[in-house]
């Protein structure tokens, strides 16, 4: 298994706009071969925001982040 984490300088103004705003695209994470989750998070005090994608293997992140 392994773990992609992307950082982002903001995401959204609060976590309950953010969750609202990923909602619609869990279906297309769910499509990617090989993720196993995907996870947003976010710091409201900074903004900042950060992506955690869990893959089954190496191959699979490399096909996601390479195409």
């Amino acid at each position: 298994m392994i773990l992609a984490l992307l950082r982002y300088p903001a995401l959204a103004p609060t976590v309950a706009e953010l969750a609202a705003d990923k909602q619609g695209s869990i279906p297309f994470f769910e499509s990617i071969p090989g993720l196993i989750d995907k996870t947003w998070a976010m710091d409201e005090a900074t903004g900042e925001g950060i992506s955690v994608y869990h893959f089954d293997d190496r191959a699979s992140a490399d096909v996601w982040f390479m195409s």
